[in-house]
């Protein structure tokens, strides 16, 4: 088997910790972006500006309580 295919099962991931912070992310993301969909669409450029740093930082701290349980230091 080509190691560079796939990787033995017991082999870790050498930026698990990104990776798992990228997932969580990818979940809240849509979740936030939907929540402020229509305020957005009936917004000007300005409103959308402070709607979009609004939205970020809510992401983040969303993904900050998500992953409270993940240790840096944690093995992937």
């Amino acid at each position: 088997m080509n190691r560079n295919a796939q990787p033995d099962s017991n082999d870790f991931v050498a930026d698990g910790y990104e990776r798992a912070l990228e997932g969580i992310e990818a979940e809240v993301r849509p979740e936030v972006e939907s929540k402020y969909a229509d305020e957005w669409n009936a917004s000007g450029l300005v409103k959308r500006w402070f709607m979009l740093r609004r939205i970020e930082r809510e992401i983040a701290e969303r993904v900050a309580e998500r992953s409270q349980h993940v240790s840096p230091t944690s093995l992937f």
